[in-house]
């Protein structure tokens, strides 16, 4: 067959295959997700991954499917590869070779450093066993050979207190150090004068003003007041840490924020969206000191109706700073300078609560594992998270807030031509819905729904599943059915909240697409019809999708430390006995969560039982061939940590004897 008809022939056989693109999503437990608009994700299991990595952008071959079942395919081609980095442990294979084994579970290869690279880099030569560095992919021609690592820099000893926060911010592409013109505009930055400020912004210095805020925090980026008016209605302020006035469009310090996006939680440790300067210092709210601010006042009624909203800049000055424990004893009793106004404020957040419930929003109450370290970081105490009332009060005050704002610039019918940044919340897709639906019946939970998922039904679930023991795990399974919340330039509504228009306005220390709405907001305060910066609505779309990636980037790398902070955790609990719930069922076998510890480990499809278990992937069950016992995905059982491998962040379970 000539060339021309083997092209011929490779373009019968494309046009026969169903191809679609998009992006490669690979899970830590080996498969992937090539994503989708609008339709369904393909799912691609670790043998058909051939040379893609997380991140690419890919071709992927759709096989033919059953309806209630997601696609699932192979990749035939990269389209794109991924710039993130590389980051692994090298190893020295011959006297002119090594190897880079990646501390990513995603990537399951492992990469040759040819004699060639080991020449090219600056520091080749003196590289030694178990040294962890920075790469990536050079070439990788076939799944049947090794790929090609490209060597950029030393990040450490893999034995080097703090190396895991490190590796992990690296690999998924996380700016550690501040670049030096940023460094060199945080040094020219002075504290203004506020006598001057005062004559063209509020001055707010007079009223009554607090912070709520958990005890280790440095940088305190809202506060509140609140005043009952004589008519009976109440006048609440919302006090935000005015970032836009030290930080100007295009700046050094803007550029770079963009680029971080938001700042990253890790266990013991932050990696800040601003240079400390800014974020503990110049624009934090602290007690007892007059701060630039951009205040939302909202006249609110008794059925936390607003009456009116009003923007500006101001300059006020915190008289208490308060902790959640500070602030949940005052709410019990405790005498304190700042009662009467903790007071209004839980009257008015208990109301603003209750109005929202009866709208249908959304309220999960999970907990999460608190994870303690040592000065040396290693951890120390696992415990379960506690929601409070005190913090339920900034939650509802903070919703108000961004509420409020987001419904002015929308409109009564929701659209408007300004340009504007919105929080958006789709309704989940419905292979997640019939999945969700799925196993609650399997748990004894049978809903009927008629029509789309509402956000009504899902406070139905959580009523129905709030007295029994099986409580944060129903929640667990109800959020994970559900679409992530991101940014976009055209309002679409929150479906979670149940808001018709919804915004991030109160954290612009930590989130720059706060620091964006406060920038249109100015704008049109000042009469502009596109904001504070002039930007077409692609452009404003553009920084949208780069704050929601960059959030997404974020939740990644918190998770992933904490995970491995858990495992180091666990490792010293090995051959004790924990009571747990089945958490997920794969053909790996049982994925099993430490009912006291909020940590996941698996049970191996080989040590499920003196039986032949087959997977029923619709019902989310194992079920034995012989003696027909069942493990069902929320079933309490009691299991015995086996082993731990922290280097893979993975723990592995054996029932144990009851």
């Amino acid at each position: 067959m000539t060339d021309r008809n083997n092209r011929q022939h490779s373009n019968r056989q494309s046009k026969n295959k169903d191809l679609k693109q998009g992006e490669l999503s690979i899970t830590s437990r080996g498969f992937g997700f090539v994503n989708q608009t609008d339709v369904p994700d393909v799912f691609v299991q670790q043998d058909h991954l051939g040379t893609a990595l997380d991140g690419d952008v890919v071709e992927v071959e759709v096989f033919s499917r059953n309806n209630k079942r997601k696609p699932s395919g192979k990749i035939v081609r990269v389209i794109t590869r991924s710039r993130k980095p590389i980051v692994g442990v090298y190893r020295k294979t011959s006297r002119s070779e090594g190897q880079v084994t990646p501390v990513d579970d995603r990537i399951a290869a492992t990469f040759l450093v040819p004699k060639d690279e080991l020449k090219r880099a600056s520091f080749g030569r003196k590289l030694k066993d178990d040294t962890v560095v920075v790469g990536h992919l050079g070439s990788w021609e076939s799944s049947d050979k090794q790929p090609v690592f490209v060597l950029d820099d030393i990040v450490g000893k893999s034995s080097d207190t703090g190396i895991d926060l490190r590796i992990i911010a690296l690999s998924r592409g996380l700016r550690i150090e501040f670049p030096d013109d940023v460094q060199k505009e945080v040094r020219k930055l002075r504290m203004p004068d506020m006598r001057k400020m005062k004559q063209t912004r509020r001055d707010l210095t007079g009223l009554p003003t607090l912070t709520i805020d958990p005890d280790d925090a440095q940088d305190f980026d809202d506060a509140l007041s609140i005043v009952q008016r004589e008519d009976g209605l109440f006048d609440a302020y919302v006090h935000i840490a005015d970032v836009s006035a030290f930080v100007p469009p295009g700046s050094a310090i803007d550029r770079e924020a963009l680029e971080r996006g938001t700042s990253v939680y890790f266990v013991g440790d932050v990696l800040p969206m601003l240079p400390e300067r800014l974020s503990n210092d110049l624009c934090s709210l602290k007690p007892g000191e007059e701060r630039l601010a951009f205040t939302a006042r909202m006249t609110v009624d008794s059925l936390a109706e607003v009456h009116e909203l009003e923007t500006f800049e101001s300059v006020i000055r915190s008289d208490h700073r308060l902790t959640y424990e500070q602030a949940q004893e005052i709410m019990a009793g405790r005498k304190h300078p700042a009662a009467a106004q903790v007071h209004l404020l839980q009257l008015l957040a208990r109301t603003l609560r209750a109005r929202r419930e009866d709208e249908g929003s959304i309220d999960f109450d999970l907990p999460v594992p608190i994870i303690t370290l040592d000065s040396e970081g290693i951890p120390q105490e696992v415990r379960r998270s506690e929601r409070i009332e005190s913090q339920r009060l900034i939650e509802e005050l903070m919703l108000l807030a961004n509420r409020s704002i987001a419904g002015s610039i929308a409109g009564k019918k929701g659209k408007s031509s300004r340009p504007f940044v919105y929080r958006i919340h789709e309704r989940p897709k419905q292979e997640d819905t019939n999945t969700l639906l799925t196993v609650l019946q399997n748990l004894g939970i049978p809903l009927k729904i008629e029509g789309d998922l509402s956000p009504e039904d899902f406070s139905r679930i959580l009523d129905l599943v709030d007295s029994l023991d099986i409580r944060y795990f129903a929640e667990k399974i109800a959020l994970r059915s559900m679409t992530k919340a991101v940014y976009s330039s055209e309002n679409q509504g929150h479906f979670g909240l149940a808001f018709s228009a919804y915004t991030h306005f109160t954290s612009p220390i930590r989130r720059y697409a706060d620091l964006m709405v406060h920038r249109l907001l100015k704008g049109y305060m000042k009469g502009n019809t596109t904001g504070a910066v002039s930007m077409k609505a692609a452009e404003l779309e553009g920084i949208c999708d780069r704050c929601s990636a960059a959030e997404r980037r974020a939740i990644d790398a918190e998770r992933e430390h904490q995970k491995k902070k858990a495992m180091e955790f666990l490792r010293k609990k090995v051959g004790r006995t924990y009571s747990g719930v089945i958490s997920g069922v794969s053909r790996y076998g049982l994925f099993i969560e430490l009912v006291h510890y909020l940590i996941e480990g698996l049970v191996p499809v080989d040590q499920l039982g003196n039986d032949f278990y087959l997977l029923d992937e619709e019902n989310f069950k194992f079920i034995g061939q012989e003696h027909g016992a069942e493990y069902r995905i929320g079933d309490r059982v009691k299991v015995r940590i086996d082993s731990v491998d922290v280097a893979q962040g993975r723990a592995y379970f054996t029932f144990a004897n009851e």
